[in-house]
Formats: C-alpha cells, structure tokens, sequence
C-alpha cells in the first residue's frame, strides 16, 4: 500500500499546507468475516479547511476477492479485478477496467464524476447503465453484444454482453459513462478507445 497526503492550500499558503498534513490521518486494519477477509482503509482529517486536503491510497494485491470501495470524495480506479466491484463514490471519477474474463456482478454508484467500465472480449454480464445529466459512450470492438432492448437513449443503457446473466449496474450524476469491451482495456493514452 502506497499512501500519498496532498495539501493544496494555494499560492502563498504553501506553508500552511505543509503545516496541514500532520492532520491527515491514515488507518489500516484487516477485519475477519467467516472465511473471508477484509482489508480496510479509512483517511479523515481534523483540519479546519478539509477541502484543501486529499489522500491517494494506492493498493496493490496479487489477488483480491470483490473490490469494495466507499468514498465521498476522490477518484476510484482499479485494475486487473477478477471477482466484481462494489463501488460507491462522489466528487471524483470511476474508473474500472480488468483482463479477466468477468462473470461476476458489479455495483458502481457515483455522483459527480463519470464512470470508466472497461472489460477484456471474454468478459460477460447484464450492463445497466444510467447517466442522470450526462451520456452513455460505448465502444465494443469484440464479443457479443445485445443491446436492442427498449429504453435505450443518450443517458440509458440496457445490454448484454457475451449471454452473461451477472447484474453489472453502472450509476452516476453529473457524469458521463463510457463502456468499453475490447484487447487491452487496461491501457491508458491519448489514442486509447
């Protein structure tokens, strides 16, 4: 786990800022259910001015059951998943994309921020996308793909992909959704799909 603490007080409040980041705090713990586990990380501030503060909680783990993640505010992005998320955010994008071939159900509810859902050509599921004050992009350059179904608009999806019957629910305000099904969706760059 890599955690960075951001202060960005300003310009000509840089020492405040850096006077700012003790108050930043950082909790780990992992949390036995049965026979599962869970990692937890909780970041809270007791600074005055909290909005000038941010915590970046990079995680990195060789394999993970369903990635759960609340946060009210701060982008979200995890790769390479192989059992579904649960995601619930605001104030900040979403950003999912995996290699595996996906057959499990996903949750990712957001608000003000957009919501990246990118998946390999294997993956499979039951997509239902809303996009309240925004749009729907989608970008499937291999598997099957059915989205014939009534109700389909600019902000609402209904599809399947590879006769999956998993639930993948996709959720934000003020944000755009982009869906993506195709080789390498974990990469990032100007002339990425």
């Amino acid at each position: 786990m890599y955690i960075t603490r951001r202060a960005t007080h300003g310009i000509g409040r840089g020492e405040t800022a850096s006077q700012s980041m003790p108050d930043i705090s950082v909790d780990y713990f992992v949390e036995s259910d049965g026979d599962r586990q869970r990692f937890i990380v909780r970041s809270k501030t007791d600074h005055l001015q909290p909005w000038f503060q941010a915590v970046d909680i990079d995680i990195r783990v060789e394999r993970m059951g369903v990635v759960v993640v609340r946060t009210k505010d701060g982008h979200v992005e995890v790769v390479d998943f192989e059992d579904g998320v649960d995601i619930e955010s605001s104030n900040g994008d979403v950003r999912a994309s995996t290699r595996a071939a996906l057959k499990q159900p996903s949750t990712i509810l957001n608000q003000d921020g957009s919501i990246a859902w990118r998946v390999g050509p294997h993956a499979s599921g039951l997509l239902d996308a809303e996009a309240v004050h925004g749009t729907i992009r989608t970008n499937v350059l291999k598997g099957k793909w059915n989205s014939s179904r009534n109700g389909n608009d600019l902000d609402s999806l209904r599809a399947q992909l590879n006769d999956g019957t998993a639930r993948i629910v996709l959720r934000t305000v003020d944000g755009d959704i982009s869906v993506y099904v195709g080789e390498h969706p974990t990469e990032y760059g100007t002339f990425v799909r």
